[in-house]
């Protein structure tokens, strides 16, 4: 057996056989050794004879795709950019492996979208813009930013079964995966942090949510935490969003009383700083989450929490500029 086209008609046989291309490599591996093909070639021919293509002759090479057909491809894609690749194929009939290779060449890569609360409405977008435009001429200069105090909610879920990539044969299927469960045990995270790092937090126990009265309790446990240094004229700085609890009637006598001053009143969750708390996988203990959480805590450097503070303004004009669309964090 000395050319290419004597290995094709073997891999046919085989193919005719039943064969799997991997098996099929290996047998010519053990007979011929170094002069078998490879296993990628061995999977190309495969592909073909599954297409009932068994001419064992090398087919012309397309070539680069014309000008005309790469704008075809990229006019279709501006027009549906959530279109796969196999979408396009079926639109404008152009092979898919022709489709991927345009868009490789012009730069163009697929991502997921970011996840966002719900859809804005108009006037939501206009009272972002215009809330985030008070906050940045609040004052001549943003040496006040450094004494905020923001407040963040978080679920944190107990399962969060992770899929990884899995390296397999390519006519193997990998392991499957469980998705996590629809209504799993979770428990809510309330977290108050500033530059100097975390000041309060709290994670409630099932089935207990931020209720007005709970939140009040919350505020009185940060105003004892808080050192003087980040007092802003005698006030503590709150940054948060506008839940219910936030702007109930005893929440707002329990801030004068407290003397904190809410920097964003009767508004839609602006673009703070968010806690990007860990996805615990499997913690069946709440001891054990409660441990995790602190573990998380520690490990995140003095400049981590600086960040997050001292960023505000520039999130506050992307809102502007996006004219109140939510922001990449």
């Amino acid at each position: 057996m000395n050319t290419a086209r004597d290995y094709r008609s073997v891999l046919l046989h085989y193919f005719l056989l039943g064969r799997t291309a991997t098996e099929s490599h290996r047998k010519l591996v053990q007979t011929h050794g170094e002069n078998a093909p490879s296993l990628h070639t061995c999977f190309n021919w495969f592909t073909r004879f599954k297409r009932g293509d068994y001419n064992l002759e090398h087919q012309p090479h397309p070539g680069r795709p014309s000008s005309r057909v790469r704008g075809r491809v990229l006019r279709e894609l501006k027009a549906n950019p959530k279109s796969s690749v196999r979408d396009i194929e079926k639109t404008i009939h152009i092979p898919k492996t022709t489709v991927a290779r345009i868009l490789h060449d012009a730069g163009k890569t697929p991502k997921l979208p970011q996840v966002i609360p719900h859809d804005l409405t108009t006037a939501q977008l206009k009272k972002r813009v215009d809330v985030c435009q008070g906050l940045l001429h609040r004052r001549s200069n943003f040496n006040w930013v450094s004494h905020i105090v923001a407040m963040d909610e978080k679920w944190i879920t107990y399962d969060n079964p992770e899929r990884k990539l899995q390296w397999v044969d390519v006519d193997e299927k990998p392991q499957q995966a469980p998705k996590a469960e629809l209504h799993g045990k979770k428990e809510l995270l309330c977290f108050f942090f500033s530059v100097l790092g975390p000041i309060y937090w709290e994670i409630l126990p099932p089935g207990i949510t931020i209720k007005a009265d709970l939140f009040t309790t919350q505020l009185e446990e940060v105003a004892v935490r808080v050192p003087p240094k980040l007092l802003s004229e005698g006030k503590i700085l709150m940054l948060m969003d506008n839940a219910r609890p936030h702007h109930a009637k005893i929440t707002q006598k329990k801030m004068d009383e407290l003397e904190m001053e809410w920097l964003t009143p009767l508004i839609c969750p602006l673009a703070t700083t968010t806690v990007s708390a860990p996805s615990l996988t499997s913690v069946e203990e709440r001891n054990a989450l409660v441990k995790e959480f602190e573990a998380w805590i520690n490990s995140k450097p003095q400049a981590f929490w600086n960040r997050g503070i001292e960023t505000l303004p520039d999130r506050w004009r992307q809102v502007v500029t996006t004219k109140g669309a939510y922001i990449d964090y």
